[in-house]
């Protein structure tokens, strides 16, 4: 049995709050914890990790986490926060092994902003139990002060158009989407005039692996200008090929009243 902690030591402009590593080897198997906790002027990371084995099999698992790391000049590249964690797990009993894998994370460069929601793999012996991907990109444009969001995600195994698994048949699901947004307002003659705009528009496609028939792409969108407004939709249908579409255009003029026009199954 092995037992070794640091408290408090600085080296190479680096702060370790904290290391420790326990070992223990005995007949029933071995047992190994390790333990960091360190700080320096870039930025924070602690990371625990455990390895062990013994008669039923072999096991680890690792955590790690950065936070309020940053770089470049006047800290133009911020690492708010990232986690990453693993596991794995080996039995020696004819069992079913399994491992694992996962990070998150946010970072803004300047007046940009990247959020990775999430980032998994899991699989055993059976197959794939988790695939999961979704980052958003979120920025502001200099030239007209519009912001924009964008984000990508996709996830196996889904329900059908993308919400959570809990049985049945498993599909692959993967979407994609913008959101601008410009807000205008300026005084002029003691009067305030004000415009905004926005547009949003969200794609998304279903898969069945095992039955490539039972899929379907859709797409939504919408825009608001003030005096001019719509909306479309649709959405494709791999079995029979069959597409349907739908929309809508409100008009409203400053010198008349509010007009509006509607279509659907183009």
């Amino acid at each position: 049995f092995f037992e070794g902690d640091i408290e408090n030591l600085k080296l190479v402009g680096i702060t370790y709050k904290k290391v420790a590593l326990d070992v223990l080897i005995n007949e029933e198997g071995s047992n190994i914890d390790f333990e960091a906790d360190m700080v320096s002027a870039m930025g924070d990371m602690d990371v625990t990790s455990n390895f062990a084995s013994n008669s039923s099999g072999v096991s680890q698992s690792l955590d790690a986490n950065l936070s309020d790391w940053t770089w470049g000049k006047d800290g133009t590249v911020d690492l708010k926060k990232f986690h990453f964690a693993t596991s794995a797990n080996i039995p020696t009993n004819g069992g079913c092994a399994s491992f694992s894998t996962s990070a998150d994370g946010s970072l803004t460069v300047g007046s940009r902003a990247i959020t990775l929601e999430e980032a998994a793999f899991a699989f055993d012996c059976n197959g794939i139990n988790n695939l999961a991907f979704k980052i958003n990109y979120a920025h502001k444009m200099k030239w007209n002060g519009a912001t924009v969001n964008e984000y990508l995600q996709f996830k196996y195994p889904s329900a059908s158009g993308g919400s959570a698994y809990s049985s049945g048949t498993k599909y692959f699901y993967g979407g994609a989407g913008f959101d601008y947004e410009r807000h205008f307002s300026k005084k002029y003659r003691g009067r305030t005039f004000s415009k905004d705009v926005r547009v949003k528009f969200d794609m998304s496609i279903t898969v069945n692996p095992a039955k490539p028939s039972d899929s379907g792409f859709s797409f939504d969108g919408e825009f608001d200008a003030d005096r001019v407004s719509g909306r479309i939709s649709g959405s494709l249908d791999a079995d029979g090929g069959d597409f349907t579409s739908g929309g809508e255009l409100r008009l409203n003029p400053s010198w008349a009243g509010i007009y509006h026009y509607n279509w659907g199954d183009l």
